[in-house]
């Protein structure tokens, strides 16, 4: 997916794009990294071979590469950036991302792509956006400030799921289905999950209801099997889809120009269904 957000982000205008991927290109890359030449395959790594590409689509931005993805970590180069995207990374090192950012004032984002699943997160901190509005029939145009405060990855993702569904629809059970991925992606330290142990997801799922107060029939076994056995895989469509929603609102984040949604949104390539879920929100939030 981090190909569609960087192609969509650079033909938008963005100045200023910096990539990190070490892995050496494949062959099997082709197929979803449509930036990356054949020519590259094997000789350089996946971040290194799609700058031509961008480069192309946009002559005057600048774009380079940062070697060493452990650098995701180092304060110093994250504060170098307005707005930080992380794709595919594991939770863990998702929420230390966005604790740097969120502590230098820096926009991030994490997406995640599971074949015909697909989910992104946003923390813009204290986003100010501004929206301009027409007076009645005449062509004078006003502006108005708005803000939304941002809760952080930890807080969004700690809040009782039982109050999405207060006065509101049945939370989609994708979510939840998303959320015990995420754990046993946690548990493991990694964003490969080892879900083949029944026992072990039923034991992370019986914690999870007992911290969020649900039942355990909000996970559907069938569902998530199907989402566990597409883990980090990339289908073309769904990553067009929600890569290029993903860019969009960054690309607000970053103008200022129109409401971000807040804070996270799910999509089921099954039947092209998407929710937004505002997660951590106080009832003081604007």
């Amino acid at each position: 997916m981090s190909a569609e957000i960087v192609k969509n982000l650079v033909l938008a205008g963005v100045g200023n794009v910096c990539l990190m991927d070490d892995a050496i290109a494949q062959e099997q890359d082709l197929g979803s990294q449509f930036l990356i030449p054949a020519e590259c395959v094997g000789k350089m790594s996946r971040a290194e071979a799609s700058i031509k590409s961008l480069q192309e689509l946009n002559p005057k931005a600048s774009i380079r590469c940062e070697k060493g993805e452990e650098r995701i970590l180092d304060e110093a180069l994250l504060k170098q950036f307005d707005l930080v995207c992380v794709s595919d990374g594991a939770p863990n090192m998702q929420k230390q991302v966005n604790e740097i950012c969120r502590k230098n004032k820096i926009k991030f984002f994490s997406v995640n792509s599971h074949g015909f699943f697909a989910c992104f997160f946003l923390d813009l901190n204290e986003h100010d956006y501004y929206v301009e509005k027409k007076e009645g029939d005449t062509q004078k145009t006003t502006t108005e400030q708005f803000q939304l405060r941002y809760p952080s990855m930890e807080q969004a993702m700690s809040t009782s799921w039982s109050k999405l569904t207060k006065g509101k629809a049945q939370v989609n059970k994708l979510f939840y289905a998303l959320q015990l991925l995420h754990a046993m992606q946690e548990r493991a330290g990694s964003s490969s999950a080892p879900v083949e142990n029944a026992e072990e997801v039923h034991l992370v799922r019986d914690e999870l209801c007992k911290r969020h107060s649900l039942s355990a029939s909000c996970f559907e076994d069938d569902l998530f099997r199907k989402l566990a056995m597409q883990v980090n895989l990339h289908v073309s469509m769904v990553c067009s889809i929600v890569g290029g929603m993903a860019a969009d609102h960054m690309v607000k984040a970053l103008t200022g120009k129109e409401k971000p949604l807040r804070n996270y949104f799910i999509y089921d390539g099954r039947d092209g269904s998407g929710i937004v879920l505002d997660l951590g929100a106080s009832e003081d939030d604007t």
